[in-house]
């Protein structure tokens, strides 16, 4: 779990770099970038043994992953993927945060309507799922966004 959620916290930092700034190749961001695709890799040989629990994970990655390339059909259908593949496996927790990341990439991209509905999946997942601030974040985000 230290790769996929050290991986996830250094796309979130590229992508917070000037929108989705990390598109140029600095030494710093090619480094980031390569940390990301080896934690792809190493969950690829943990789903070997349990596809249930890495599946998701892995699909999150690859969409953000595309997201800061610009490659959006694909980084959309990674999301779903990751949403669907949470979803499966029962981890509601997980399952909002994979809408919540396509929230976001939505909004990156312009598109309010999908976003929102991400967003208000998100909440959906984080009542559920009993986490009281994420709530009250996800709220605060629809908010902005809709104002």
């Amino acid at each position: 779990y230290v790769k996929f959620y050290g991986a996830l916290n250094l796309l979130q930092g590229l992508k917070n770099k000037n929108g989705i700034g990390a598109r140029c190749e600095t030494k710093p961001v090619a480094k980031a970038k390569k940390f990301c695709k080896d934690a792809i890799k190493f969950l690829k040989l943990a789903q070997a043994l349990s596809s249930w629990n890495y599946s998701n994970k892995i699909q999150l990655l690859e969409a953000e992953l595309l997201s800061i390339k610009g490659r959006n059909s694909e980084a959309t259908f990674r999301y779903k993927a990751a949403i669907t593949s949470s979803r499966g496996s029962k981890f509601i927790h997980e399952e909002g945060f994979a809408a919540e990341r396509a929230a976001i990439h939505y909004q990156t991209n312009g598109d309010k309507e999908d976003a929102i509905n991400c967003f208000n999946q998100a909440k959906r997942c984080y009542e559920e799922w009993g986490s009281g601030m994420k709530v009250d974040f996800i709220e605060q985000k629809l908010s902005l966004l809709m104002s």
